[in-house]
């Protein structure tokens, strides 16, 4: 049986169990659509903090965040919301490190889901 191997509250295990209880294959769907575009997303903030690009950290913090809200870890989402909201502030004083935190976390997050999957009670039809 697979254990949450993390620091708890990273993933919500129960909520990914219920909210994928009928599609365990989306979830696993959803973790390979995260892991090829995560990096690339990242990527694109450390550029726009570089330039200086405001709304593009705005726009891409808002697309990473919304990917995030598909694994049922808050505090990922929670330090892509605030990334978010400080593109949109044009603040990026503070972004950086944000954006290293958040960095750290998304890498957290893959391998927890990877430990995680199959989800434990979910039979994926593959």
């Amino acid at each position: 049986m697979n254990q949450l191997r993390t620091e708890p509250g990273l993933v919500d295990r129960a909520v990914l169990c219920e909210r994928y209880a009928d599609d365990p294959a989306l979830l696993e769907d959803l973790v390979e659509l995260f892991r090829a575009d995560a990096p690339r997303s990242l990527q694109i903030l450390r550029d726009a903090l570089a330039a200086g690009d405001a709304r593009r950290v705005q726009r891409t913090a808002h697309k990473l965040r919304g990917s995030l809200l598909c694994f049922a870890a808050p505090a990922v989402v929670a330090l892509a919301e605030r990334l978010e909201s400080l593109g949109e502030e044009g603040k990026l004083g503070e972004a950086e490190e944000l954006l290293m935190q958040l960095q750290s976390q998304v890498e957290r997050l893959l391998a927890e889901l990877s430990t995680l999957l199959p989800l434990p009670g979910l039979s994926s039809s593959r």
